[in-house]
């Protein structure tokens, strides 16, 4: 017997697992970052538990930023999304400084304006690689 194996099917389930995958990361990262706001005391926090809180947020704000780009933007196929998911997790770590940095009330202009010029840079950079 032959064994044929139909490729377009294998990629659309990958695909479909990938998406999956990227709702369930913002699902549970979701959940988390509630139990931190609504639950948790930031002042009997350690250094463990801060960092806990700003993976789960980079967690969040990467999967939501692809959820965004492939439901709102990208319609197309999410083999197609290219550079999707490299500038989705700069975005979600551009959050996160900034959360950081507001957390540490050190958010003013003149932390804002080197950071923002380096976001634009590298946004930059990155659309014209492609």
């Amino acid at each position: 017997m032959i064994l044929i194996i139909d490729w377009y099917k294998i990629s659309y389930m990958m695909e479909r697992i990938m998406i999956f995958g990227i709702w369930f990361v913002s699902a549970v990262s979701l959940s988390s970052l509630s139990f931190f706001v609504f639950l948790v005391n930031p002042k009997y926090l350690s250094f463990s538990g801060f960092l806990v809180f700003y993976a789960v947020a980079f967690g969040f704000f990467w999967s939501v930023l692809l959820i965004l780009w492939r439901y709102l933007i990208k319609r197309g196929r999410a083999r197609d999304l290219g550079g999707a998911p490299r500038q989705a997790m700069f975005l979600a770590l551009c959050a996160v400084t900034v959360l950081f940095l507001s957390q540490m009330k050190m958010l003013n202009w003149y932390t804002v304006a080197p950071f923002g010029a380096l976001f634009i840079f590298t946004q930059y950079i990155l659309i014209k690689r492609g």
